[in-house]
Parts: structure tokens; C-alpha cells; sequence
């Protein structure tokens, strides 16, 4: 038996040895909090950086190019919005685990926050070879994902800067893949791109047009032009699609497909779709005043229909001009249909307004990759064909089946078939054939200003599109 103080300096020392054991562990724990993200287990901002100080080194001594891949998940937003914070974290655990899995034994994977994610190559080969492993990423993460019951197939746009190409220091490099991930999401969802000097002066250019459009937003300067909406059957127009233009004072005229994904970017889309509601409403209900008895159709984003009080914005709309609801169409793409799951803000919103009278159209239809169930459990009134079906009647008969498959589908549900993109009078004849119910663009007319609509419903008008459309089987 030990002397009692021994055993006291015994208990003493272990004592000791145990805070001493608890403080390493809380310093493993600091350490590992301080460089990885809570959510996802991976390397965060400060993890990536520290990685990238000893890995950059390390290549140009080998000679090799490092490649930083800079990944960002298109639509995560709408996921957040429509089913909580909560999906939206587990959706980030599945997608680090899948870009975990698809990195090659050497390659690092980090994520900066949000849905920004990096991938370090250090033996990244020939900037065709880092091509390949960027795009099988891409391929990679639109499998579908299944989050708390819903599937959910996200797109990903990635960015890439080589070193020692474009750079040495972590932070630059970074800086550089952000650039041309931007570049990547201008270009579409699903894009990969590299950095290119240019690009930095592309984005000044695009940082001024974002001032620009805030200016315009503030001090007016946007405008609506009105496409016809035709009947195939009687050459006649039956409503109106309102368009935003804007025409710069230096620039002249900025497409569409430049400032809108500049105002999405920007958080500005939906006060640009909340002017365009305003402004539509309010001009039909001049038309109407002078005895144009039509509707007009305004195209809805996410942020619009997932907005809380977007219901109470378009029935004061309707109700400010003295409108019935059954004179204003929803355009809504079908990309943001397919989250329109039961009780989500985009279903309950569009059940709401369609109660109520509003018309709902599916627009660019088609072009989607999930189940078209959608068709059944929301308010649809009618299917817009996108365009690329439209154009592809020219390459074969696959178009032509795609689109006659279409129109069976929507007339057995009782919904409209409008075709986008019609330029020529074979295609009219072609989707006359095939049943479609109304069309849409140049054979017969532009999108034109407010004061020249009344002109469309004129009787020579209306006499002109009927030549220019092919003889019904009556004739």
C-alpha cells in the first residue's frame, strides 16, 4: 500500500495528465473547426487556402499545373426557398459526398460556403484533360437527389484557373476560377469555363451594367414590347405576351439575355418582374378601355413566386386596373414547376391564384428532365413548345414526334399547345398538322411597342396572317 502521499502525488499527476489529454483534444477539435466547414466536413476558405500554399509550391517544383476548380450549384436558392434551410443543408452534405467520391486520390475538395465548392487538382495534366474531370463533375451531380422525400436535380457551373498560368498565389487563383465560373453561369446552367484575361474586363463591364440597370430601375427607362399570341386555325390574335426591353443611353439597346441573368445575379429580378406586372396590367387595361377585348401573358421568376406576398401583388395589380382575373397569364418555366411540390410556396401560390382565375402556362415545355406529374397536381391551362422544337422540324422527323407526343399529352389533359419560334410558313403548316393551338414569333410579327398593338387586331392584320398561314383541309 503507497504512503499517502504518494498516492496523493500519484492521483495528483494523473490528474494533471487528464486535463492535459482534454486540452489536445479541444486543440484537435479548434484546429479541425478552424480549418474545415461544420456542415460538410470538408476543408473551408482557410482549410483551401492552406492546401493551395503547399500544394502550388510543390507542382512548380515537379513542373506540373495545379488546377483550381471553382464550382457553384445552380437553382440551391429555389431548393432553400421552397422547402427550407434544413433540405438545403442536406443537399449539401449529398453533393460534397458525391464530389468527394468523384475526386481522384491526389485532388482536395473544399467548400467555401453557401453552395460554392473548390476542387484542387495538383497533378491536373493538359487543360483538355482538366476539361474532362470538370465536366464529369457537372455530369456527375445532375443525377437526382433525394432530400427529405423530394428529388431534386441541381445543375453546376464550374470555373478553372491553371497555375502557374494564371497565377501563384492562392487567393489570386481563386479570385480567377470565381471570374470564370461567372463566365460559366452567363453561359448557361451546366458550363464549365476557363479564366481568360478578358474576363476581368467582362466583368467590369458587367459590374457597370449592374449600376446602369439599378440607375434605369430608380429613374425609369424600361419598356414593354407585346408579342401576338396567334390561332393557327383562324390566323387571328388571341392575346399578348409582354417583353422587357431596355435601351441603354450609351449602349443603345441591351438584349435581354444579357441583363437579365446580370439582375438575377443581382437580387434585382424580382423588381424587375414586379414592374413588368405593374406595367402589363395597367396597359391592358387601356386596350380594354378601347374595346380590345384580350389578355396578356408576363413571365414569373423563382424569386417572384416564391416571394410571400406574391399572391397580393397580382390581385392588386388585377384590382388597381379594374381587371378580370381571367385577362392575365402566368408564364412560368417548367424547370420551376418541377419544385412546385404539394405545400410548397410555388404550389400553394399558383393554386391560390389559379382559385381566383388566373391563367397559368408552362413556358419553354419540353426542355425539362424530371417527371411531368407536375402536369397533374398544379393549375396548368396550357404548354408552350420551347423553340428548339420548333427549329429542329427541319433536321427530321425525331422533332416533329417530340412535338406531336406534346399535344397529345396536353390535349388528353385538357390544356392548350402554343409553339414558340415559328419564322417560316412549312413550320406553320407542319404544327397546324400536328395540332397545336396557337403560335408564336416572326412570321407574323415582332414584339412592338404599346401604341402599335392596336394595329394587330386590325382587320387587314388579321387578313395577312391568314395568308401567310396554310390553307386549312376546308379550303
Amino acid at each position: 500500500m503507497l504512503p499517502d502521499n504518494i498516492a496523493s502525488e500519484a492521483a495528483w499527476m494523473a490528474e494533471l495528465l487528464g486535463v492535459a489529454a482534454e486540452q489536445e483534444r479541444l486543440r484537435g477539435q479548434l484546429s479541425f473547426h478552424a480549418y474545415n466547414d461544420e456542415l460538410t466536413g470538408l476543408p473551408n476558405h482557410r482549410g483551401l487556402l492552406r492546401t493551395l500554399a503547399r500544394t502550388v509550391p510543390d507542382a512548380l517544383e515537379r513542373g506540373t499545373p495545379v488546377a483550381v476548380l471553382y464550382l457553384d450549384l445552380d437553382r440551391f436558392k429555389r431548393l432553400n426557398d421552397t422547402l427550407g434551410h434544413a433540405a438545403g443543408d442536406e443537399l449539401l452534405r449529398q453533393v460534397a459526398a458525391r464530389i468527394g467520391r468523384a475526386c481522384g486520390p491526389n485532388d482536395q475538395a473544399a467548400r467555401l460556403g453557401g453552395d460554392e465548392f473548390v476542387i484542387v487538382l495538383p497533378r491536373a495534366g493538359t487543360e483538355a484533360e482538366v476539361a474532362q474531370i470538370a465536366q464529369r463533375l457537372v455530369t456527375t451531380l445532375e443525377t437526382p437527389f433525394e432530400v427529405f422525400g423530394h428529388a431534386f436535380q441541381p445543375t453546376a457551373s464550374i470555373g478553372v484557373a491553371l497555375a502557374p498560368r494564371d497565377g501563384h498565389d492562392p487567393e489570386q487563383l481563386l479570385r480567377l476560377a470565381d471570374l470564370a465560373m461567372v463566365q460559366a453561369k452567363a453561359q448557361g446552367p451546366g458550363r464549365v469555363a476557363f479564366f481568360t484575361p478578358d474576363l476581368e474586363d467582362a466583368l467590369i463591364d458587367r459590374v457597370q451594367i449592374e449600376n446602369d440597370l439599378r440607375e434605369t430601375l430608380r429613374t425609369g427607362g424600361l419598356t414593354l414590347a407585346y408579342q401576338p399570341l396567334v390561332s393557327l386555325s383562324t390566323g387571328r390574335v388571341e392575346g399578348l405576351e409582354a417583353l422587357l426591353r431596355w435601351t441603354h443611353p450609351v449602349r443603345g439597346p441591351v438584349p435581354p439575355s444579357v441583363f437579365i441573368p446580370i439582375a438575377e445575379d443581382a437580387g434585382l429580378i424580382g423588381t424587375l418582374g414586379t414592374w413588368v406586372l405593374r406595367e402589363a396590367t395597367a396597359q391592358l387595361a387601356v386596350w380594354r378601355s378601347q374595346g380590345i377585348d384580350t389578355h396578356v401573358a408576363v413571365n414569373v421568376s423563382a424569386v417572384q413566386l416564391l416571394t410571400p406576398d406574391f399572391v397580393v401583388q397580382v390581385k392588386a395589380a388585377l384590382e388597381d386596373n379594374g381587371l378580370p382575373p381571367h385577362a392575365l397569364t402566368l408564364e412560368v418555366t417548367e424547370s420551376l414547376l418541377m419544385d412546385g411540390t404539394p405545400g410548397s410556396a410555388a404550389h400553394t401560390h399558383l393554386m391560390q391564384l389559379s382559385t381566383h382565375g388566373v391563367r397559368v402556362w408552362v413556358d419553354d415545355f419540353g426542355t425539362g428532365y424530371s417527371s411531368l406529374s407536375y402536369l397533374h397536381r398544379l393549375p396548368i391551362h396550357a404548354v408552350k413548345v420551347d423553340r428548339s422544337f420548333v427549329m429542329g422540324l427541319r433536321n427530321g422527323p425525331e422533332a416533329e414526334r417530340i412535338i406531336e407526343t406534346i399535344v397529345t399529352l396536353a390535349h388528353h389533359l385538357n390544356l392548350n399547345v402554343v409553339a414558340e419560334g415559328v419564322e417560316q410558313g412549312w413550320q406553320a403548316d407542319v404544327l397546324k398538322r400536328l395540332g397545336c393551338d396557337h403560335a408564336q414569333r416572326y412570321l407574323y410579327a415582332r414584339a412592338v411597342p404599346s401604341e402599335q398593338v392596336a394595329g394587330l387586331f386590325a382587320a387587314p392584320l388579321g387578313q395577312e396572317l391568314q395568308r401567310a398561314l396554310p390553307p386549312s383541309p376546308a379550303d
